[in-house]
C-alpha cells in the first residue's frame, strides 16, 4: 500500500474491477462477487436485498447504486471531483484531469455520446454476477484509469459503460437499505449457506493490503539487488 492518495486510490481499482482474478483464479469459482468500499458497513439484510433486486430484474451482470442526489452529465462529475480536491486540499483527481478531459472529449465525439443525459452512478458498491460477460468493460475501465493516472473511476466508467447498459442495473441510492459509512469497519454476515454458486464477499481493505504487501516487498528486494550489482 502507498501513502500517496493518488497511487493508493489507483491500487484499489485492482480489486474494484476484478483485475485480481487474473492473479488469483481460484476466486473464479464464485458466480457472484460483491465489491464495496472499505468504510461501508454491509449487513446480511443488505445482501438479502441485493439478491432480491438481482432476481427481480432478471439477473443483471452488474448492480450498482445511483448517487444519493441525482447527478447527470460527465462534466458535472468532473467539476464535483475538482471541488472535492479543493475541499480536502488534495490533488489526487486534479493532477491528471487535463488528460482525463481529453479522453472524455475524444470518446464522446467518436461514440456519439450525449454526455449531458448520462446519469452518474456511484461505484462504491457493486454486485457482479456471471461477470465473464462484462470483463472486457472492467478491463478497459481499469486500464484507462491506470493509463490516465486518474483514480476518479466514475468519470471513466460513465464513458465506457454506455454500450453495456443492457447488462447494468442502477438502483436508487437507498434501495439497499442504505449501507452506511461506518467507522470502524464492521460486518454482520451469515455465511452458513455459502457455496460455489453463492456469495464471495470481498473485503477490499484486507485483500488489497495483502496483495500490495507482496508487490512492494518484491519491489524492495529487486531494488536492493540492483544496488548491489552497481
Amino acid at each position: 500500500m502507498s501513502e500517496d492518495f493518488l497511487l493508493s486510490s489507483l491500487q484499489s481499482k485492482y480489486i474494484k474491477f476484478l483485475r485480481f482474478l487474473r492473479d488469483f483464479p481460484e476466486f473464479k469459482k464464485y458466480n457472484q462477487i460483491l465489491y464495496f468500499d472499505h468504510k461501508i458497513e454491509i449487513k446480511q439484510e443488505h445482501i438479502d436485498r441485493l439478491q432480491e433486486i438481482y432476481e427481480e430484474f432478471n439477473h443483471p451482470n452488474i448492480i450498482m447504486r445511483k448517487h444519493e442526489k441525482k447527478r447527470t452529465g460527465i462534466f458535472t462529475e468532473i467539476e464535483d471531483s475538482l471541488n472535492f480536491d479543493k475541499y480536502l486540499q488534495e490533488d489526487r483527481y486534479t493532477k491528471n484531469m487535463d488528460k482525463t478531459i481529453e479522453f472524455v472529449n475524444k470518446n464522446v465525439k467518436e461514440k456519439g455520446i450525449d454526455e449531458k443525459d448520462i446519469e452518474i452512478v456511484n461505484t462504491g458498491l457493486i454486485l457482479y454476477s456471471n461477470y465473464n460477460e462484462i470483463m472486457p468493460l472492467l478491463d478497459e475501465v481499469y486500464e484507462t484509469c491506470t493509463e490516465l493516472q486518474q483514480p476518479q473511476c466514475q468519470i471513466v466508467w460513465c464513458v465506457l459503460s454506455q454500450k453495456y447498459k443492457d447488462k447494468i442495473k442502477a438502483i436508487d441510492f437507498y434501495d439497499v437499505v442504505n449501507p452506511k459509512w461506518a467507522e470502524p469497519f464492521s460486518t454482520n454476515i451469515d455465511n452458513s449457506n455459502n457455496d460455489g454458486n453463492w456469495w464471495f464477499i470481498l473485503f477490499i481493505l484486507f485483500a488489497a493490503a495483502g496483495f500490495f504487501y507482496v508487490f512492494l516487498k518484491k519491489s524492495v528486494l529487486l531494488n536492493l539487488f540492483k544496488k548491489r550489482r552497481l
